[in-house]
This record gives C-alpha cells, structure tokens and sequence, in this order.
C-alpha cells in the first residue's frame, strides 16, 4: 500500500505537494465513509495536509495540496497570482469547428441538482468563466481537446463543453450519451505548472495517462508519438 501511495505523488516541497487522483477518489476528507486522496496522503505522511484545488469525483489528474496550514496561504496566494497553471485532456462527442477557440460564459450553481448554469450574460450571483482549448487529435467517435482554463469555477470545463455542444464521454450528467462503466469520465488534469515568484522559471509536473480503457490507451499512444516525433 505504501509503495502505491508514494507513486501517487508527482512532487513535494516544504509547502506544495501534487498528487495524482484516480478517478472514483474524492479529493478530500468528506462526510462519507469512503477514504479520500487527502485521507491516504495524510495517513502515508502521517502529518496534516491542506487541499488548495479539488477535482471532481469522477474526473482523474494532479491535485495540489499544502503542507501545513501555515503554507496553505502561500500556496493560495501563488493560485491568486496565477502561478499555478493547469492543463486537462478530454475527450468529448463530436468535433469542434475550430482547431482551436476560447469560450467566456457566466455561470451560476444550482446547490439543489450540484450543476453548473451557463450564461451567455452576466446575472446576478454568476461568475465569469473562461477556458481556452485545442484539438489534438479526432478520433474516430470521440475528439481529444487540450483544455486550459483561465478560471477555475465549479464544473466550469464540463459545463462550458456541454454548452459548447461537446460534452464529455461519459458525463451524463451534462448530456453525454452514455455513462462509462466505471462511472469516471473522460476528464484528465494532466499537466500542472507553477512556480513561486514572478521572475521563477517555472516547474511543470505531469501525470500519467489513465490505462483504465482502450480510448484512454490510444490517447497515451497518441502523446508518446507526437513527443517522440
């Protein structure tokens, strides 16, 4: 079990540690009886940690946490800052008609269903929400877009792609024609990079590909091609 935990984790430092999360895994310590990836990390570390940003339940990637409460507000304040950077994969029905594009919504919560509302306009209690995102590769069903989103607003990238007319493989939730098996969606947090001043090159960790499906190993196939070409 340990050595299990301790691949988990893709970088530590005094303040930040980065964790990747399977997907199925809470991000952190919740009310049900379920361990979360904060719950093993500290059981691994034997010391309190800190979660600085979350991933949905079903989605998979790199989590940030602190090392301390104490760290926690330097870490916050590197995020405020936008020194912290993230970059997802996923895998969505359909074909966009751009290679590329930028999409700016306003979105609301509905604390009752747990979704996203998107806007096209400001309303009251909405916030912005903006994404940039760039397709990799077309597959066959499915295209495979790099998503880098410039807020970081609940369910913001599945909203905002369902909206979009792309929803996610196997996010029903937000119109996805079918469910995966496994209940995950085709969602990755597959690169995160920060850096600590203003003037500091910055460090860029990446995770793994899940392995879970076939769709997921061709796009691991697809990346390691394009990186060695």
């Amino acid at each position: 079990m340990e050595h299990k935990l301790s691949s988990l984790i893709k970088f530590k430092s005094r303040k930040i540690l980065i964790a990747q999360k399977p997907s199925g895994l809470s991000s952190q310590i919740n009310r049900d009886s379920n361990k979360s990836l904060q719950d093993l990390l500290e059981i691994y570390l034997k010391r309190k940690i800190n979660v600085i940003s979350r991933l949905d339940r079903p989605v998979s990637g790199l989590v940030v946490f602190a090392m301390d409460r104490k760290s926690a507000s330097v870490v916050s304040e590197w995020q405020r800052n936008n020194w912290i950077k993230k970059k997802y994969l996923a895998l969505v029905e359909k074909r966009p008609p751009a290679a590329e594009g930028r999409l700016e919504h306003f979105l609301l919560r509905n604390s009752k269903n747990r979704k996203a509302i998107v806007q096209n306009v400001k309303m009251s209690n909405s916030k912005k929400a903006v994404l940039n995102y760039k397709v990799l590769k077309n597959f066959e069903n499915y295209s495979l877009l790099e998503i880098q989103p410039e807020t970081g607003r609940f369910h913001q990238i599945r909203a905002q792609l369902a909206y979009f007319g792309f929803p996610i493989k196997g996010d029903v939730k937000y119109g996805a024609r079918r469910s995966n098996k496994d209940k995950a969606i085709h969602l990755h947090c597959h690169e995160i990079e920060f850096k600590t001043t203003e003037s500091e090159k910055p460090t860029v960790i990446l995770a793994e590909i899940p392995d879970t499906d076939g769709l997921w190993q061709d796009v691991s196939k697809f990346l390691n091609e394009s990186n060695e070409s």
